[in-house]
């Protein structure tokens, strides 16, 4: 029998055991060492999201192939590799990395065979693996970045190189100190931005910052899933192009971790799934021993 860490819905997070389950042809089995509970973990142990009352939690995480599927090509069993369960529409329904054995499609699955980095780095690198695309979208903006989520740091990097101007709102972001921007506040609608990256749990957050300081024609960068906290109120009829990051480049991971490595080491906070408390209000990485 294997642990994991399962949602029973509103405030309920359990450790649960369970067996082995057989893998179909495009599927990975892989023994997870880390796990990362990101905003969209929170969200839905707060009850903001609303997903199957029956799931495992965490939305990435590192480990060892022990099993592979016959139409499972280029990954092999013993290579280290990242998952990305938050990645896939399945995710609110079945799909959760924190568990030490979980199985998952292929597709969801990236090499992590990285020489010079040990398993809590790799970890680390993986929550910041945005996808270049949404990346691009900072490059010559006046750009507004909100959340707690590790993934932050990764457009607050291209941003300080590329972007016009940059906005953090400091009791709902990252350290401040690490992130260099004005400071704004959700209540100041003088100050309006093209382009608002948010990674927090906080929905009226969500709300306040794209109706108060999104440009008329804004383009919104989301964790994925929470689109779903949005509704016509926050919009305020404005013409605001929705956008939702994928995670999965590793290499663009590896450089944003360079530039914070020792902000990320010191930060981050680590426990074991016997001492997760059943309230969690920011990120954490979860350890199976």
């Amino acid at each position: 029998m294997y642990t994991r860490i399962i949602t029973r819905f509103c405030n309920s997070i359990h450790l649960e055991k369970y067996p082995v389950v057989m893998i179909r042809r495009n599927e990975l089995a892989i023994r997870i060492s880390y796990s990362y509970l990101s905003v969209s973990d929170i969200c839905i142990a707060n009850c903001f999201l609303v997903a199957s009352s029956h799931k495992p939690m965490g939305s990435i995480s590192i480990g060892r192939v022990i099993h592979r599927g016959v139409d499972v090509e280029n990954i092999y069993e013993g290579m280290r590799v990242a998952l990305f369960p938050i990645n896939s529409p399945l995710y609110l329904e079945t799909l959760g990395g924190a568990q030490e054995v979980a199985v998952i499609d292929h597709h969801y699955v990236k090499s992590a065979e990285l020489r010079n980095y040990n398993d809590i780095e790799t970890m680390l690198i993986a929550a910041l693996s945005v996808e270049g695309g949404a990346v691009d979208l900072v490059k010559g903006k006046d750009v507004l970045i909100i959340g707690n989520d590790i993934s932050i740091l990764t457009f607050a990097y291209y941003a300080s190189r590329y972007s016009c101007r940059i906005g953090i709102i400091p009791k709902l972001t990252i350290n401040s100190k690490v992130l260099k921007g004005e400071h704004v506040s959700l209540h100041n609608s003088d100050r309006k931005f093209e382009t608002i990256i948010v990674a927090t749990p906080d929905p009226m957050a969500i709300c306040l910052a794209i109706k108060n300081l999104a440009t008329h024609k804004a383009t919104i960068i989301l964790y994925p899933h929470l689109h779903k906290l949005l509704n016509g109120i926050c919009i305020n009829n404005k013409e605001v192009k929705i956008i939702t990051i994928a995670l999965g480049d590793m290499q663009i991971g590896a450089e944003v971790f360079e530039n914070f490595k020792e902000f990320l080491m010191k930060g981050i906070t680590i426990v074991d799934p016997e001492d997760l408390t059943k309230h969690i209000s920011r990120p954490l990485i979860l350890r199976f021993r």
